[in-house]
């Protein structure tokens, strides 16, 4: 055979497809559009394999990987991976331990980039709607474009563990919570934005009063926040009532420095000749406020002296402050 029917023999060589070259069971098809096929006779790309490709790094320069590159930087058509009629997309390990998965901008030690991972979901004439995570050398961070974050293990059934393992309640957080805004929200609806003892604020002394309306208990609080409305309680007893029909008291629970006869208070005993004497009756007095900001209360017991009175009122002044409206 001369070389010209070699060349001639070459060239129909290469624009037909060229099967069991090395093998009964291997296809390896060159096409006259210039695609190439293994393991398949009508590839449909520039490479088309048919069946699992394998790639091994063998040496330890760092060079030998699959790299999807661009003719031109910033090129317009952008490369990516594409997996095609399947719903099911698993980047798979060998388990031959914990499997390590890494998004570099740049195989080092050393970046100057950060590599921004972004998962789109539904969107329409747009590339919104993303969920991403970014590590920029400080502070990681999960933002999304639209809507919420919402962290919901086991489709609500789990628990959320913050510094922690194992959490045992919906949230769980090994650590301080803050709010730089907003407060705290509670299930009765009832928002809380500066510090209470749980969901309520109470302050108490004790109180022995004589029966001299100068002679006062005192209590300074400040709300936890505007709104809510404060109780007044006075537990005890008044004693030492005379052996009179003119013994009198009158007990003021008020928010007020002086509050005379202009803010009643309680008449809570009238001891006269009809109903006989005694010398100690046990008193139980409430008062409720309203209250309208977050500044500094000040509320009094008085012992109000009315008729020959003489008596001294022993017990427990209460001031505690509640959220949300009277029930």
């Amino acid at each position: 055979m001369n070389k010209v029917c070699i060349l001639i023999s070459l060239i129909l060589s290469l624009s037909l497809p060229l099967a069991n070259i090395w093998a009964q069971d291997t296809t390896l098809t060159i096409t006259s559009k210039g695609k190439v096929g293994i393991g398949i006779t009508t590839p449909e790309a520039k490479l088309h394999v048919l069946g699992g490709v394998q790639f091994e790094k063998v040496t330890k320069d760092g060079v030998e990987r699959l790299v999807l590159r661009t003719h031109y930087f910033n090129y317009p058509e952008r490369y990516g991976i594409r997996f095609a009629n399947n719903q099911l997309a698993p980047f798979e390990g060998e388990d031959l331990g914990d499997q390590f998965f890494g998004f570099y901008s740049g195989w080092g030690a050393n970046r100057q980039y950060n590599a921004i991972i972004d998962i789109h979901g539904k969107a329409k004439n747009s590339w919104g709607n993303y969920l991403r995570l970014t590590h920029n050398g400080t502070d990681g961070f999960v933002v999304t474009d639209i809507g919420n974050i919402i962290i919901s293990p086991s489709k609500g059934l789990g628990n959320v563990g913050v510094g922690m393992e194992n959490p045992g309640s919906k949230l769980a957080v090994n650590g301080t919570i803050e709010s730089t805004a907003g407060g705290y929200r509670f299930p009765d609806g009832t928002v809380q934005t500066t510090t209470a003892t749980g969901i309520w604020k109470q302050l108490e002394v004790n109180a022995y009063l004589t029966s001299t309306f100068s002679d006062k208990a005192t209590i300074t609080i400040t709300p936890p926040s505007s709104g809510g409305y404060f109780v007044l309680t006075f537990s005890g007893s008044a004693d030492n009532l005379k052996n009179s029909n003119q013994t009198r008291i009158l007990i003021y629970l008020n928010n007020v420095a002086n509050s005379g006869v202009s803010y009643p208070g309680y008449v809570s005993y009238f001891q006269d000749s009809s109903n006989g004497y005694t010398r100690q009756i046990p008193l139980h007095l409430t008062r409720i406020f309203d209250n309208t900001s977050t500044s500094q209360k000040t509320f009094y017991l008085h012992a109000g002296d009315s008729y020959d009175g003489g008596y001294t009122l022993y017990g427990n002044f209460i001031v505690q402050w509640f959220p949300g409206s009277q029930q």
